[in-house]
């Protein structure tokens, strides 16, 4: 797998959807898109990493400590999003 074909693939399925969906299956399966990244993409980006259960390691160990901390307050998410951009 050629890392910047992946890239380019990812990029472009991303601009070319009027909302974007990333899945492990066709046809909202971009070429280089594995589990890892899926899980990612659902813990990081879209907020369930209280919910999910993974294989990966290090995923599995960021959602078990977020699950021990205490939900963030309405809006709170938001506002550490914006600082890290």
């Amino acid at each position: 797998m050629l890392p910047h074909r992946s890239l380019r693939e990812v990029t472009t399925f991303f601009l070319e959807q009027k909302r974007f969906q990333i899945g492990l299956e066709k046809p909202i399966k971009p070429y280089g898109v594995g589990a890892f990244t899926y899980e990612s993409y659902l813990i990081f980006c879209c907020g369930q990493g209280r919910k999910i259960g993974t294989n990966d390691k290090a995923l599995s160990t960021y959602c078990s400590w977020l699950r021990k901390q205490p939900l963030p307050q309405q809006g709170a998410a938001f506002a550490v999003a914006a600082i890290a951009l």
